[in-house]
């Protein structure tokens, strides 16, 4: 978790949140998330509990560009 803490430190509003969840969701899954519906509500909500983010700019933040590998599938 100290770990976790340092990469978390150097960012602010909805991107420290989107980094922190997408971080979690790694270090248990082992991949990122394939979009928003795959984050539990109520795990958004502790993470941003954890970095003094609010839940709601998770929201916020525009959508990633699917990876060039992902995109060029036919």
């Amino acid at each position: 978790m100290k770990d976790e803490q340092g990469l978390v430190s150097g960012k602010r509003g909805a991107t420290r949140l989107g980094f922190a969840v997408l971080l979690k969701f790694y270090t248990q899954y082992g991949r990122f998330p394939r979009g928003r519906f795959e984050l539990p509500g109520e795990a958004v909500e502790f993470v941003a509990r954890q970095v003094q983010v609010p839940a709601a700019e998770l929201d916020t933040r525009p959508a990633p560009a699917a990876p060039a590998s992902v995109a060029r599938r036919p």
